[in-house]
C-alpha cells in the first residue's frame, strides 16, 4: 500500500499516484482501490442515471458521461475509461476500469475529478484552479479552461515562487481563516507552455506524458505537508488577445459580483446534489468575507507572463 498526504487528507492507495508526497502515516481519510481484473461496475442501467453529459477524450470526439446514485454513494462513469464508485462520505474510491484500460489513463480522472469530489464530500471548498505560495500566503488563480492557470503558476515557479496546487485548489476553513492545503507537486502543460517555461529556467524540467498533456514536476518533496497556508487573494483570470491590452489589469470585485464566478468554479459543480451545492455556497460566502477577489485581465502572450506575475506580487 502507498500512503500520501495531499490536500489536507491522508490518502491510501494500492497503486502509486504520481506527484503525491508519500508519508509514513498509516491513517486513511480517503482510500483509492485499483482492481486486479478490469471490470465495469455491475448492473448499471443507463436509463437510471441522475445526470448525463459527454466528455472529450484526447483523440477527439465525444463520449458519454453519467452519474448514478447507489445505496452507499455514487458511481461516476466515463465510457471507455472507467467507472468510479465513491462512498457518500468521500472515504473510499473504487476504480472499475473498462477492459484493458491502464492506470495511466485512469489516474488523471482520479486526480482531476474523483479526489475533488471526495474532498467536497468531506467539507472542503473545491475550486478548479491553481495556487502558488507568496511570502507565506497563497494566491489562487481561477478561471475556465484555456485561461492559462497552469502556465501562469509555472511562470511563478520560474520566478522562484512555490507551487501549492494545480487543477484543484482545496480550501478548508481553519477557524476564521481559509487555508489552502498542499496538492501534488506538478502541473499539466501542453508543448507550447513547456517550451516557454523551459526557456525561463536554468535547469531542465522533469516531464512525463500524462494522458492528453505532459506532467511537469515543479516542487521538491516538502519537509512538512501537514499544514497548508492561509488564502490571501483569489484572482479570476481573463486572458485576452494580444494587442487588446498593453499589460495586465487588476480590478477588485465586490463579494456579490465575485460569488457567481466562484460558484461556477467549483469542481464537479454540474454533478453535485443541491444539498452539497448549498454547503459549498455557505462555505464560499464565509470565505469571501475574509479573502479579496480580483479580476486579472492579461494579454495572451508568453513573453508577458513574467510581468503578469510581478504585477500580481506587487498587488498583494
Amino acid at each position: 500500500m502507498y500512503h500520501y498526504r495531499v490536500y489536507g487528507r491522508d490518502v491510501e492507495s494500492n497503486v502509486g499516484i504520481p506527484g503525491f508526497q508519500q508519508t509514513e502515516s498509516s491513517r486513511s481519510d480517503i482510500s483509492v482501490v485499483w482492481p486486479d481484473v478490469s471490470d465495469k461496475y455491475p448492473g448499471l442501467d443507463e436509463a437510471t442515471a441522475i445526470y448525463r453529459s459527454h466528455y472529450h477524450p484526447a483523440e477527439g470526439g465525444e463520449k458519454p458521461f453519467a452519474l448514478f446514485k447507489t445505496e452507499e454513494g455514487f458511481v461516476v462513469r466515463w465510457n471507455d475509461i472507467c467507472d468510479f464508485e465513491i462512498s457518500g462520505d468521500g472515504s473510499r474510491i473504487v476504480c472499475h476500469p473498462w477492459q484493458n484500460v491502464p492506470w495511466g489513463e485512469v489516474n488523471p480522472f482520479i486526480q482531476g475529478r474523483m479526489l475533488p469530489l471526495a474532498l467536497n464530500f468531506q467539507g472542503a471548498v473545491t475550486l478548479h484552479g491553481a495556487a502558488v505560495e507568496v511570502d507565506g500566503g497563497v494566491v489562487a488563480l481561477l478561471g475556465t479552461s484555456g485561461t492559462g492557470k497552469s502556465t501562469l503558476s509555472a511562470s511563478f515557479h520560474a520566478l522562484g515562487y512555490t507551487l501549492v496546487a494545480d487543477d484543484l485548489v482545496a480550501v478548508w476553513q481553519d477557524g476564521d481563516e481559509p487555508t489552502v492545503e498542499w496538492g501534488p507537486n506538478h502541473v499539466r502543460l501542453d508543448e507550447h507552455s513547456i517550451n516557454f517555461i523551459t526557456s525561463q529556467l536554468s535547469e531542465p524540467l522533469k516531464a512525463e506524458p500524462d494522458y492528453d498533456k505532459t506532467r511537469v514536476t515543479l516542487r521538491q518533496p516538502l519537509a512538512d505537508v501537514s499544514d497548508g497556508a492561509p488564502l490571501r487573494t483569489i484572482y479570476l483570470l481573463e486572458r485576452v488577445e494580444a494587442g487588446e491590452l498593453e499589460g495586465p489589469e487588476i480590478v477588485e470585485l465586490s463579494s456579490v459580483n465575485a460569488l457567481p464566478a466562484i460558484m461556477h468554479g467549483i469542481s464537479n459543480n454540474s454533478i453535485l446534489e443541491k444539498k452539497r451545492l448549498a454547503e459549498q455556497f455557505g462555505l464560499i460566502t464565509q470565505m469571501l468575507n475574509r479573502v479579496p477577489v480580483k479580476r486579472l485581465r492579461y494579454p495572451s502572450s508568453f513573453e508577458l507572463l513574467p510581468e503578469v506575475c510581478k504585477v500580481v506580487n506587487a498587488d498583494r
